[in-house]
Formats: C-alpha cells, structure tokens, sequence
C-alpha cells in the first residue's frame, strides 16, 4: 500500500501542479479542459486539475486493479496519498 501511496501522490503532484502549467507539455489539455468544463461539469473539471484529487484517483484505481479489495486498506491508500500530496505541496 506504501508504494501506490508515494507512487499515487507523485504522480498526481506532477499531472496537476507542473504538467499542466503555461508552456508546459499538458497545457494543451489544460485549455481543452477549462474549456468544455469549468463552467458546466465542475466537479469533473477540479477532479482533472486538482493535485489532491488527482492523488486520490490514481490512488483508488491503482489499489482496485491491483490489490484484494479491503475497504478500510482502499480507504487508507486514498487518505494516504492525498495528504502525501498535500505535505508536498507545502514543501514546493
């Protein structure tokens, strides 16, 4: 569960925090996102560009696809790495 933690909250961190900034290789996505969203779906929108729930996404499939389903481990995976995300958050 500690890999897809770290593994979740890099990753997450990443997509949502340095890919997706101007001039950066996912800005692109950023736009088309912003775009067709913001003002219509937007929890879909955050849930795309948002560090934390990013983390947490990659954090639940990952743990589904690759885990035993326990649901107080799913629970703590998630929880997990989103405050790994939040704590690099800070520290950026």
């Amino acid at each position: 569960m500690l890999e897809i933690i770290i593994f979740s909250s890099v990753v997450g961190y990443v997509y949502a925090e340095i890919l997706l900034e101007e001039h950066k290789p996912l800005h692109w996505w950023y736009k088309l996102v912003e775009k067709h969203l913001a003002n219509k779906i937007n929890w879909l929108y955050y849930l795309l560009n948002c560090s934390l729930c990013m983390s947490g996404q990659i954090a639940l499939w990952t743990f589904i696809f690759t885990q035993k389903l326990v649901l107080t481990d799913l629970v703590f995976t998630i929880c997990g790495a989103i405050l790994l995300t939040k704590f690099i958050q800070k520290w950026s």
